[in-house]
């Protein structure tokens, strides 16, 4: 059957902005007002491909490579777990005009990277410094909003806005611009990691690329297209966008959001006393569980310190407290002597099982361990309310004020914890 051609674009067609542009400036290659290609408002019921059918079948049953914003076929086998979609175009282009209006308020020179915003609970601040903040605030974006929300609903299995635990990340590509390989934070981040094109220079199998050793696959894109990245994608393939060999398909505007995983945000506004307990916790979890303190501590320390056991091979992959080397031989002092929670002993068997019984680490892909710690680590988190000391005994005015010696103020003192100096007791 022969297909229909796509409109060739007059001059008068191109955005206003690209008039006087120059490689010097923030403002990317011009873009279409009309968002590239023909509009279909129309969603399309999203299905989850896999096997060898790399493909994504809309409403009439086929497949085209560029018409009307139809899904195209793409390149290579489909990972397990990622599911393709796409919402309407009219919804894309108003969000593709709110970002380019933010962007272009923003004078930047343009580098290898693309330029990027940071919406909602801030993940860079997370990443570097363990700040929770909130940079720029989500309603800065209420067509980008709305194209989230259309999305989650398209692709199933919606979750909800759940602002207060939600990042957007909003990337514009110009010409030789490039995402390095990368997956997205496991011990940060939900497991469920959403995406979407808001604009792409020409529609075609050439942005977001997944890959996992030899295999490799390049989504069919344009404007609308979505998708969600689950399992055997999210944990075990990296992701990325290679620089354009074609100048025509930038600029590229596109969107990633996610949540905050839960246990993340519990221990970064842990108290002191509950990030003592809940190493404590866990470690003694899994080692009556039968679990090895090698395997314990390559969870526990951080991901940059080499041990017996290597579990992290880079920032993104690492999981819990990321503890250090005095941290981690306090809570081993500690373990000694604690008699672990029989009732969480029993609720953690199972899974502590399945880390002992994890195969091996995928070339290039995660550890098959962590995952089962990681939620060892989640459901070993004490109880808030259950803080020691919140029923505090007055001390009597006869009882002396305790003392610390140079041993213990040192230990504590590597661990982060206050230490009162003046009491001190000194070694004689």
């Amino acid at each position: 059957r022969r297909l229909p051609v796509t409109p060739r674009r007059d001059a008068a067609d191109v955005h206003p902005r690209s008039n006087g542009h120059t490689a010097q400036v923030t403002k990317p290659q011009a873009r279409p007002a009309n968002g590239g290609h023909g509009g279909a408002a129309e969603s399309v019921e999203a299905q989850r491909v896999s096997g060898d059918q790399p493909q994504l079948r809309g409403a009439s049953g086929g497949c085209t490579p560029d018409h009307g914003g139809a899904p195209g076929p793409h390149r290579g086998v489909v990972p397990d777990g990622l599911i393709l979609g796409r919402v309407s175009e009219d919804l894309a282009k108003v969000a593709a005009d709110e970002v380019d209006s933010y962007l272009d308020a923003r004078t930047r020179k343009l580098g290898a990277a693309s330029e990027m915003v940071d919406v909602g609970l801030g993940f860079h601040a997370a990443e570097s410094s363990g700040r929770l903040s909130e940079d720029v605030p989500v309603s800065e974006f209420p067509a980008v909003l709305r194209f989230v929300e259309a999305a989650q609903k398209t692709l199933g299995n919606d979750p909800g806005i759940r602002i207060e635990r939600l990042n957007i990340i909003i990337r514009r590509f110009s010409a030789n611009q490039k995402l390095g390989w990368h997956r997205d934070a496991i011990g940060m981040f939900d497991e469920d990691i959403y995406g979407g094109v808001l604009y792409v220079g020409k529609p075609g199998p050439h942005g977001l690329t997944f890959r996992l050793q030899d295999s490799r696959f390049q989504a069919y894109e344009h404007a609308g297209a979505v998708l969600r990245s689950t399992g055997e994608s999210r944990y075990q393939f990296v992701h990325g966008v290679e620089v354009a060999p074609d100048p025509s398909v930038r600029p590229r505007y596109s969107v990633t959001w996610r949540w905050f995983r839960l246990d993340f945000l519990a221990w970064h506004r842990a108290s002191v006393s509950l990030r003592q307990r809940w190493p404590i916790n866990f470690a003694a979890t899994c080692l009556a569980n039968g679990l090895k303190w090698s395997l314990v501590e390559a969870f526990l320390r951080r991901w940059q310190q080499s041990g017996e056991v290597t579990l992290f091979r880079g920032r993104n992959d690492a999981c819990g407290p990321q503890l250090s080397p005095g941290q981690i031989d306090q809570v081993w002092w500690t373990c000694e002597t604690k008699v672990p929670d029989a009732e969480l002993v029993q609720w953690c068997a199972a899974i502590c099982q399945e880390a002992t019984q994890a195969g091996p680490r995928p070339w290039g892909g995660l550890d098959r361990r962590i995952l089962p710690l990681l939620e060892v680590w989640t459901r070993t988190m004490p109880d808030p309310d259950a803080e020691p000391g919140s029923k505090r005994r007055r001390r009597s005015r006869d009882t002396p004020e305790p003392t610390v010696d140079s041993d213990q103020a040192e230990l504590l003192a590597s661990m982060g914890l206050p230490v009162d100096f003046s009491k001190r007791r000194r070694n004689a």
